[in-house]
């Protein structure tokens, strides 16, 4: 027991064995106060890791924003960059423009040098191309004063070219008002003559009959120029015009008609009647198809019949005037363009009508050297 005891009592923790404190002992006071000293070192410590961490979540915070700001470029480069697409653009515009289109490279260079004053090669081509053209506008002035003195000394002026004249004067020069001027007393004169040609064309459309619709819209469409806002010519123009489509429509329809009663191995005939019918509706694909189709069957049976015929007269006596008179005719119907037929048609004419006696009629043109060949 005394054994346990001892080992109970030596091993008994420091702070049992430690003898407790007086109340307002020294040991106390330090101890508190190391404790609040603690204190304070540790909310210090917290403090700066706080501050430290603030400290690099601004970091953070900056460097996102910097690298927004690198990833969408502010404002002013936009415009920049739209400025240099601009100039790219004036640039390529100037190479397509003519050489000698003054005006316009004038005024592309002019925008060139107000996207960049300092450039000295837009103020050099902008001052180049507006020499060149000032030149240009003196020249074509000077030609075009000289032109309207010309006709002015006319007894019976040309007034439309005049007006025109002086209508391109006053584009050149828009600061000369006696261009301006001059352009208006010349389209007075003309509009005064005008009106004059007017009733004398209303005068001359009345005595034209009523069903020549073609003569009628001629007359009313001239009508219609001299005077634009006389609603009479331009009613009359458009009756005419129903009218004479209305013409057209029943003559499609007649010839139509006719084509069908044409034997289909008559190629020349068929040929003709939708050549006719494709020159009243030439939108009308299947007369054109016609047409070719027949043009070329009636080619190929020209050409055949042209060289029997040949062959025949070439049989025929040269003394059988009548016979070769005929053969030649026929020769001379089918290929027109070929004048050895006609000329042998007009001498064997000729012998023909000496042969019964009788005065040959006059011919368009004399026989030719050959005309004693067979």
């Amino acid at each position: 027991m005394a054994k346990n005891r001892y080992i109970r009592d030596r091993y008994v923790s420091r702070d049992q064995r430690r003898p407790a404190p007086r109340q307002g002992s020294s040991r106390t006071l330090s101890l508190g106060s190391g404790i609040d000293s603690l204190r304070d070192t540790q909310t210090r410590k917290k403090m700066a890791f706080l501050l430290i961490s603030l400290g690099v979540l601004v970091l953070a915070v900056f460097l996102i924003l910097g690298k927004s700001e690198d990833a969408a470029p502010p404002q002013e480069n936009d415009t920049q960059a739209q400025a240099r697409a601009y100039e790219t653009a004036l640039q390529e515009e100037i190479l397509a423009v003519a050489e000698d289109d003054y005006a316009t490279r004038a005024r592309l260079f002019q925008e060139l040098l107000a996207l960049d004053p300092d450039n000295e090669e837009y103020r050099a081509g902008y001052e180049r191309y507006n020499e060149l053209h000032a030149e240009a506008v003196h020249t074509e002035e000077q030609e075009l004063l000289r032109r309207a003195s010309t006709l002015a000394q006319n007894g019976d002026p040309d007034l439309e070219t005049l007006v025109m004249i002086y209508s391109r004067l006053a584009e050149l020069r828009p600061d000369n008002a006696e261009y301006e001027a001059q352009r208006l007393e010349y389209q007075q004169t003309l509009h005064a003559e005008l009106g004059e040609l007017e009733q004398e064309l209303y005068a001359q459309v009345l005595e034209v009959p009523a069903e020549d619709w073609e003569t009628n819209m001629a007359f009313y469409a001239r009508l219609m120029e001299l005077n634009p806002d006389k609603d009479l010519y331009r009613e009359r123009h458009e009756h005419y015009a129903a009218q004479g489509q209305e013409e057209r429509r029943l003559r499609e329809q007649r010839l139509l008609n006719q084509v069908l009663q044409v034997p289909v191995d008559d190629y020349e005939t068929n040929m003709l009647f939708y050549k006719e019918l494709m020159e009243l509706n030439p939108d009308n694909s299947t007369y054109r198809e016609k047409h070719g189709h027949y043009a070329a069957r009636w080619e190929e049976q020209r050409a055949a019949l042209e060289q029997e015929l040949f062959q025949q007269v070439r049989q025929v006596p040269a003394d059988d005037y009548e016979t070769n008179m005929v053969l030649y005719e026929q020769l001379m119907d089918l290929n027109p363009a070929e004048p050895l037929y006609r000329e042998k048609y007009e001498y064997y004419l000729v012998l023909y009508y000496e042969s019964q006696g009788i005065e040959p009629p006059r011919l368009d043109s004399p026989p030719g050297d050959d005309a004693g060949e067979q």
